[in-house]
């Protein structure tokens, strides 16, 4: 044999075991280990697999509807995750879905991304915090729907503003027996 058909041959041999490597790796792998052969497809097969994030990006709006009865009601990013847990799972092929990772990344993210679709969501977050008022030590707790609530105590501002000393301004502040100037 010629030194030019000894180097053909080894090209030859060379790319077959450069295209076969992650194959011949696998087949070791699964000779150690049985257990291997069912994750064969998934090594040595490139495809798309829908993502926890698409999934979810894809029954978004539809677990919001669900959650909320059509859009009539508030809430809560608990509820959204709930109504779309199983379709997401089911897309995804996964067995889990981390409600922190959907209520604290996923749904924020998807509302970001679609305003015109989000517009009219009425989203309740939990209370995270509160709030004193200080001349009364009256709390808050800061979350939406207490603090609607408390936003709902206070009267709403007109146009025009007249000022009747007779009538005291709808606060839970002191009353004005306290007040320094009252006569």
């Amino acid at each position: 044999m010629s030194t030019k058909s000894i180097n053909i041959a080894d090209s030859i041999t060379a790319a077959v075991q450069n295209v076969t490597k992650s194959w011949t790796k696998q087949r070791k792998a699964e000779e150690r280990d049985a257990s291997r052969r069912h994750h064969r497809l998934a090594r040595l097969v490139r495809y798309r697999e829908t993502t926890i994030r698409d999934a979810a990006f894809q029954v978004m709006q539809e677990a919001y509807l669900k959650a909320s009865d059509g859009g009539r009601l508030p809430t809560r990013p608990r509820q959204i995750m709930y109504a779309a847990r199983p379709e997401i799972l089911a897309l995804s092929e996964k067995q889990t879905l981390d409600d922190r990772y959907f209520t604290q990344t996923l749904m924020p993210d998807f509302i970001t991304q679609n305003p015109d679709i989000c517009r009219d969501w009425d989203i309740v977050w939990d209370a995270r915090g509160h709030f004193t008022e200080p001349h009364t030590g009256h709390e808050i707790q800061l979350g939406t729907l207490e603090v609607r609530e408390y936003l709902g105590l206070r009267v709403k501002l007109t146009d025009i503003v007249t000022v009747d000393p007779n009538i005291l301004f709808p606060t839970r502040g002191p009353s004005t027996a306290s007040l320094p100037c009252s006569s």
